[in-house]
């Protein structure tokens, strides 16, 4: 669903253990699909109305993209400071960062695609026709 799926599943796994895990991500994926309907929808019937001319903006479309992107906005950072609280995960890892690590980031990516099963792990996607 999202680009960053597999890495909120496994900052649940740390919060909540593996026995609430597979409730905890049917509600995270669920609750993510809701929010994109909402913000579409809820978008797109704000941006009508302040466009309409009934939510003051006289019909004006940049005003009512605007009006809409202020409200949304507002609601993005409402969810933001409701989800402060939550612990935060301990980093692995006390390296620095430094900009090599992107490069080594860069060089495990070509072995990753260069290497079959692990390009099946991270894609998900095994190979019907062999029996993987």
């Amino acid at each position: 669903m999202s680009l960053f799926s597999r890495q909120k599943q496994g900052i649940l796994k740390e919060l909540l253990g593996e026995k609430r895990l597979g409730v905890a991500v049917g509600w995270m994926e669920t609750l993510g699909i809701a929010a994109i309907l909402t913000g579409s929808l809820g978008g797109t019937w704000l941006f009508d109305r302040f466009t309409s001319g009934s939510g003051g903006s006289g019909g004006n479309p940049w005003t009512g993209a605007l009006w809409t992107v202020g409200i949304l906005g507002f609601g993005s950072l409402a969810a933001l400071t409701v989800f402060q609280p939550v612990a935060r995960t301990r980093s692995i890892s006390r390296e620095p960062f430094r900009p090599r690590l992107f490069w080594q980031h860069v060089t495990d990516l070509g072995r990753l695609w260069r290497e079959r099963p692990l390009r099946l792990a991270v894609v998900g996607t095994p190979d019907p026709f062999k029996g993987e």
